[in-house]
């Protein structure tokens, strides 16, 4: 079972669509802009050592979102346990290298349509960017 805490104030409003707008990876850093319905849009970066990262459907998710960790509704949260890092079957050697590091965290990018998993080393980053 997947054990989960959010990071940063950032949630999202329950009554209103959200989605990942645009995505960059560039360096070993990554981009993620997420944007909200209500005009809202968030950048979160990962600065340092992307190991991995996937990019879903929520429907393709349905591991995570069964386990209930991830109700109150924030944007990002540290997988501590049983996510695809830890838990998920797979080949027994993708992920090999990095399931033997003990450096490496998972991180949830959750919204309401395609969400995010990214392995890495770094704390992101999260701003509010102007709206246009």
């Amino acid at each position: 079972m997947i054990e989960a805490v959010p990071i940063f104030d950032v949630q999202s409003n329950s009554g209103y669509e959200s989605n990942i707008s645009s995505v960059e990876f560039k360096n070993q850093s990554l981009t993620i802009v997420v944007d909200f319905d209500y005009g809202e849009e968030y950048e979160i970066t990962f600065n340092e050592q992307v190991w991995a990262f996937r990019y879903m459907e929520e429907g393709d998710l349905r591991y995570y979102w069964e386990s209930g960790e991830f109700k109150s509704g924030h944007l990002i949260y540290e997988i501590l346990k049983g996510g695809w890092l830890s838990k998920e079957g797979s080949e027994k050697d993708i992920l090999g290298i990095a399931r033997s590091e003990n450096w490496l965290k998972e991180w949830f990018v959750v919204t309401k349509n395609f969400s995010f998993v990214v392995l890495s080393n770094s704390l992101p980053f999260i701003s509010r960017l102007q709206n246009a």
